[in-house]
């Protein structure tokens, strides 16, 4: 244990994963945080939100059995309080209703829950569906240290108590690009006098990332900080200095077990493609890993998309768990099977060639059987899509692998995919990444690793499909630079009321907007995949699939 000089409170800030609903897991990874604070000498360690269930585990929150469960997740951490104050957060029943609680335990039991007081509807969460709003405020004392705790967003409107001169917030924050700055500079906004320690969940949820990033602050400084989109567990010395209430930070350097964060300096040129990389890649993991798969496969095509997700697959589940399936076709272009085995070599994944020129020519000749009029061009198309599909599903149900979905989110917004085709699969990396920051973002990938890892002519060919011959992307959309740029502005922004003086731009606006509206239906059916964006195209929208507002004469 590590000596004090006294009198000091030495807090210890626990970033952790939480799966939802493994609550006796939760609950023995709370308890070996707590062990291991106590060993580094802590006399305080505290949680995010929703540590013991999860998060978010939406309607688990009206079964009663989970609650109950819930709460026997903390009867298990009681005896592990001996010799230091833990404050877990989880939930709480009172009658019939229900809190978004911290629980404030020690000496095996329990000293008293704080209420969260300001429950909202959250993107990812509306609170006011599960849980009854407290009334009071919670103030304790720890070694002499009076502290209040606040939950979420209540720092955003904080009235400053005499006397209390260090503030616990405790959230479960998700990633969205620019998000982690945001909220940093709001905390700090919000006690330019008062010591605080922000402590935030980390790990992949479904469509969300809990990006971690918890750390201690006064007013505009930043005394220490956590790792981002992993667990982390940082210590805080707080010294009173006699009678007053005011502290001087005091950081071994020598005895942690690993050294504080660094303060951050001036970003690095890369640091948003690093930072959307960790999180996709972490968001991939914890999918996989969350719901009990340990292998991955997905489609390779010698192109960019499935370059990228190859590269996220074998970061977040390493090499040897991530099998591409290359499915060549007469329309499929020499250079495209070179690049794939190429990429294969280079990330070190099994690469299985599986030609289906054969399985069309069966499609083909059974459709003659039925259909009278010729084959249509689309749907020679989308048959070789599907074709892929079903050999992907085949090679998962007999190898127990998720199938990644590599559609992205240009493709996405415009329709500009197969359903059941290329759209099929598990996970969907890409699903919010649109296609020029997938440039960016291979870009900064061959950077970091000093090579062209992803092969350089997958950064310079055109986009294609190759469902047929000469085949490009912009046969049916416009330039992708100028695509992001329409659905940055129209859709992920406002929509309708646009002056657009340029007259061909203003018919590519609504041919864009068009597409997005007739293709509602699409999006509906797509495999969730990680929020890093404002405004992602899965929970965020909720447009009609019937819609007769995408007929009108647009009159922008």
């Amino acid at each position: 244990m590590l000596k004090k000089t006294m009198p000091v409170l030495r807090v210890a800030i626990a970033q952790i994963n939480s799966k939802v609903g493994d609550i006796l897991g939760n609950a023995q990874k709370i308890a070996s945080f707590i062990e291991k604070s106590k060993d580094f000498g802590a006399d305080l360690v505290i949680f995010p939100e929703f540590s013991v269930t999860g998060s978010p585990a939406y309607d688990l929150f009206t079964c009663k059995s989970f609650v109950k469960e819930a709460e026997k997740g903390i009867e298990y951490l009681l005896p592990h309080t001996n010799g230091i104050v833990a404050v877990i957060p989880s939930v709480r029943l009172f009658g019939d209703s229900l809190f978004n609680s911290a629980y404030i335990i020690s000496k095996g039991g329990v000293l008293k829950s704080y209420e969260k007081r300001r429950i909202k509807r959250l993107t990812h969460l509306d609170e006011t569906r599960y849980f009854h709003p407290g009334d009071r405020p919670c103030v304790v004392s720890v070694g002499g240290v009076q502290l209040e705790i606040l939950m979420g967003e209540e720092f955003t409107d904080y009235e400053k108590r005499k006397d209390t001169p260090l503030i616990l917030v405790l959230d479960s924050s998700i990633y969205r690009v620019g998000e982690i700055d945001k909220k940093r500079e709001a905390l700090k906004k919000s006690f330019p006098d008062l010591h605080f320690c922000y402590v935030n969940l980390v790990g992949g949820q479904d469509e969300w990332i809990f990006y971690g990033g918890s750390f201690v602050g006064y007013g505009e400084r930043i005394l220490s900080e956590a790792k981002t989109f992993e667990e982390d567990l940082i210590f805080f010395d707080f010294e009173l200095r006699g009678e007053v209430s005011l502290f001087e930070e005091k950081v071994s350097k020598k005895d942690y077990e690993k050294p504080i964060v660094p303060l951050r300096g001036s970003p690095p040129k890369d640091v948003l493609e690093k930072e959307i990389l960790k999180a996709l890649i972490l968001a991939t993991k914890d999918y996989a890993h969350k719901n009990g798969f340990q292998t991955a496969c997905l489609g390779i095509s010698g192109g960019i998309d499935s370059a990228l997700t190859a590269y996220i697959a074998s970061r977040a589940l390493g090499s040897q768990n991530v099998t591409g399936l290359f499915m060549p076709s007469r329309y499929t272009a020499k250079e495209s099977y070179e690049d794939a085995k190429q990429l294969a070599r280079n990330l070190q994944i099994e690469l299985l060639e599986v030609p289906i020129d054969g399985l069309i020519e069966s499609y083909f000749n059974l459709l003659k059987g039925i259909l009278v009029e010729e084959l249509r061009e689309v749907t020679v198309e989308n048959i070789q899509a599907r074709i892929r599909a079903n050999l992907l599903m085949a090679f998962s149900n007999n190898k127990g692998a998720l199938v990644l979905t590599t559609s992205n989110k240009s493709e996405l917004a415009t329709g500009y995919f197969t359903l059941y085709g290329d759209s099929a699969g598990g996970f969907a990396v890409l699903k919010d990444v649109p296609k020029t920051l997938i440039y960016r973002l291979c870009e900064y990938v061959n950077k970091k690793e000093g090579r062209f890892i992803i092969p350089k002519r997958v950064l310079e060919k055109e986009p294609s499909a190759e469902l047929k011959f000469n085949q490009k992307d912009t046969d049916e959309l416009p330039p992708y630079h100028v695509l992001d740029s329409l659905i940055e502005e129209y859709i992920e922004g406002k929509m309708g009321g646009l002056e657009v003086e340029n007259k061909p731009l203003l018919e590519t606006v609504k041919e864009t907007l068009m597409r997005f509206f007739k293709n509602e239906y699409k999006r509906r059916q797509a495999p969730c995949g990680p929020t890093i964006s404002l405004r992602s195209l899965g929970r965020d929208s909720d447009f009609p699939i019937t819609n007769l507002w995408r007929y009108r004469e647009w009159s922008l």
